[in-house]
């Protein structure tokens, strides 16, 4: 039975433990003010997130308008996008 299904075996068992990070993309970080400060705590206030506990992630999707101060891990291209647009990426 194992030589004829050797997919199967240990299937579900195997699960990864890590929890998956909330994507953010940047069209959705238009609602902050001017010179704001990006982390989970704000991101809550203004019911981006739900959860504290889950890692969260920042993505490029749409244009950002703002000049924010961004505490949260982040894609290159998002990077780019907020220091172009006058804001900063602090890695924590």
């Amino acid at each position: 039975m194992v030589k004829k299904y050797p997919l199967m075996r240990g299937k579900g068992k195997n699960k990864s433990v890590r929890q998956s990070a909330l994507v953010i993309t940047l069209d959705k970080l238009n609602k902050f003010k001017d010179g704001a400060t990006v982390d989970h705590e704000s991101l809550v206030k203004m019911n981006l997130i739900r959860d504290l506990k889950k890692p969260v992630k920042i993505l490029v999707k749409g244009k950002l308008e703002k000049k924010l101060t961004v505490k949260l891990p982040v894609s290159e291209g998002a990077k780019k996008m907020i220091e172009k647009a006058g804001g900063k990426v602090i890695d924590e």
